[in-house]
């Protein structure tokens, strides 16, 4: 254990995995954790370990649930299993990692779990370049890191804020696993990168796996699928009557297959001034899953979302069976889309809520005598310069 040491300015080589005079498997076991660059326990606080390089080790960094640490500017390539490992129960709170590099391709880190209800985790500035698993990890803080592949929610993920990262993965953020309730997680102004084909999802949800994702000024752009399976930038694959998320506002999509998609609805939600561009199917699209699974969507909010004329069709809640009620749908300006701006089908729907008339991007349209009304223009407005009738 170590207190209050510093390690700088240092280099590590083949730690764990030098077999000239003995080998460690044997020695020590496979997995024994202090075959790394560098180790720490479940004792060493306040320590800085900076500006280092370590390459080719068996693991990278190694911890344990050591409080107040920090790790900064370490870069770490080639590592044999992991480059940063929990090799004890559990990380510690209060550690921060800064302007750190994991770049061993091909590895699941799982190294970030924290037992305790405040974690007050910092990573900041950092680049991962394979899967990175959360779990349990509670009131802490990601900010301004490159993540390659993506980040998958477990068990125990609450109050964490995403700020300002970049997801370049063919799905960014993935929360996939079942009765997991990853909850109050916030992305805001985060870049969500596809690169266009092979490219499905920004952030995809399943079943109970979130209550209120925030994603906040964040851009979702290139996903565009393979053809089979379409691109998103944001997916929920049963959202029924669940908050799974909380606020889904002021983003920007561009270039995806459906900009927001949520089959069987949702449950208090807020879908507001979102911006929507190159949209091939549609911006917001809300669906059952089918005749027998009746849509739940209550009391949510689709306000003041626009879409340009690049987009194909605007939003879509469609209901097979069943109603939706509650809602208000007002503000929207998806009349600029070349094909549908609201398709708002359902038995009974939106009996309680407020469903406003679509609002033009443009205000008013001049047209000449004689003409007549393009798919891309029903229900817009239509001025009238003189005092003679309209004939229909």
């Amino acid at each position: 254990e170590g207190v209050y040491c510093k390690v700088l300015g240092a280099e590590f080589q083949n730690c764990g995995t030098y077999t000239a005079y003995y080998n460690p498997t044997t020695v020590y076991g496979a997995d024994y954790r202090l075959r790394a660059g560098v180790v720490m326990g479940n004792y060493s606080t306040y320590n800085i370990v900076k500006d280092i390089r370590v390459r080719d080790c068996y693991y990278g960094l190694n911890w344990g649930a050591g409080t107040d640490n920090v790790y900064e500017n370490i870069t770490i390539t080639n590592s044999t299993i992991l480059d940063g490992a929990r090799g004890l129960a559990s990380l510690g709170s209060n550690n921060t990692f800064k302007n750190c590099k994991f770049l061993t391709t091909g590895q699941t880190m799982d190294s970030f779990y924290n037992g305790t209800s405040n974690s007050n985790l910092l990573i900041e500035g950092c680049t991962f370049a394979s899967t990175l698993n959360l779990v349990h990890q509670q009131n802490s803080t990601f900010k301004d890191n490159t993540f390659k592949k993506k980040i998958v929610f477990g068990f125990e993920n609450k109050n964490l804020l995403f700020e300002s990262n970049t997801f370049l993965d063919t799905t960014g953020v993935s929360f996939e696993n079942l009765n997991t309730f990853a909850e109050d997680i916030t992305f805001k102004g985060c870049r969500f990168i596809g690169s266009e084909a092979g490219y499905f999802y920004g952030i995809y949800t399943i079943y109970q796996s979130s209550i209120r994702i925030n994603v906040i000024d964040c851009l979702f752009k290139n996903y565009l699928g393979d053809g089979s399976v379409d691109g998103h930038g944001i997916f929920h694959l049963n959202n029924e009557l669940q908050n799974s998320f909380g606020t889904i506002s002021g983003n920007r999509f561009v270039n995806c297959d459906y900009g927001i998609r949520w089959f069987q609805g949702g449950w208090m939600s807020n879908v507001t001034n979102n911006n929507f561009s190159s949209i091939s199917k549609w911006c917001i699209f809300i669906e059952a899953l089918s005749s027998v699974n009746p849509l739940q969507l209550k009391h949510c909010n689709f306000e003041n979302n626009i879409a340009d004329a690049t987009c194909v069709n605007g939003i879509w809640i469609d209901a097979q069976t069943g109603t939706w009620d509650y809602c208000t749908i007002r503000g929207n300006k998806f009349q600029a889309v070349t094909t549908v701006g609201y398709t708002l089908n359902a038995v009974d729907y939106n009996i309680n809520g407020t469903t406003e008339a679509p609002v033009p991007i443009k205000p008013i349209i001049t047209k000449t005598a004689n003409f007549s009304v393009a798919a891309n223009e029903i229900g817009k407005y239509i001025r009238v310069n003189s005092a003679s009738d309209i004939t229909c």
